[in-house]
C-alpha cells in the first residue's frame, strides 16, 4: 500500500484513514469502484488488518490469494 504508506504491521492512524476515505470518496464520487494493489501477503496479521480496514471504509474489491481468508470479509 505505497500509495496510502501502512503495511499493517503497525496499528493504523487517523491520517491513514483519512487519505483511504478520500480516495475511496472521490472514486465513488466518479462512478469508479476501488481497489489498492499491492496490499501485504505476509505477515497473515499484516494482510487481515489492511483488509479489515479497506473493507470497514467501503473498498470495493481486495486483492485475494486466499479465496477462504478474503470470503470472511
Amino acid at each position: 500500500m505505497q500509495r496510502i504508506g501502512w503495511d499493517g504491521r503497525t496499528p493504523v492512524n487517523s491520517t491513514i484513514l483519512q487519505k483511504i476515505d478520500t480516495d475511496i470518496q472521490q472514486a465513488h464520487a466518479l462512478g469508479v469502484m476501488t481497489r489498492y494493489w499491492e496490499t501485504p501477503l505476509y505477515p497473515i496479521y499484516a494482510k487481515q488488518a489492511v483488509n479489515q480496514v479497506l473493507f470497514q471504509h467501503g473498498s470495493d474489491l481486495l486483492n485475494a490469494d486466499d479465496l477462504a481468508t478474503a470470503a470472511m470479509f
